[in-house]
């Protein structure tokens, strides 16, 4: 009876080890199609590009930026691309600087800068 049990306890974790790897794969699948599916317009796009960054999602975030090359509010894909970068502290401070220049007196770029004094803190 004692190695029914122990074979009992041993094939429903085996099982269980197994369900899990399947559903943890599962989902690292679906998070990795996220970064590639088609939107259906520019405004979607960017609107994921977002929450890559304020997810910390560098990748996710570069991928997405790149694909917003002529949106309306070329400012905010380069905010949310280099915050994305910032909060690892991987952000080139010359993009950082370059960004402040471009967009000097606006309210994004005042954005960017508060973010990247924040940071070190």
């Amino acid at each position: 009876m004692f190695k029914n049990r122990w074979f009992a306890v041993v094939a429903i974790s085996v099982a269980s080890t197994v369900a899990l790897s399947h559903s943890v794969y599962a989902k690292k699948r679906s998070a990795g199609n996220a970064t590639t599916q088609n939107f259906v317009n520019q405004d979607d796009t960017f609107l994921a590009l977002r929450d890559a960054a304020l997810a910390n999602n560098v990748d996710k975030a570069e991928l997405l930026a790149a694909t917003l090359n002529d949106y309306d509010i070329p400012s905010y894909v380069d905010y949310y691309r280099l915050k994305s970068l910032i909060k690892d502290l991987v952000a080139p401070q010359s993009d950082i600087l370059d960004y402040l220049k471009c967009y000097d007196d606006s309210a994004i770029a005042d954005r960017l800068c508060n973010d990247w004094l924040l940071e070190p803190g």
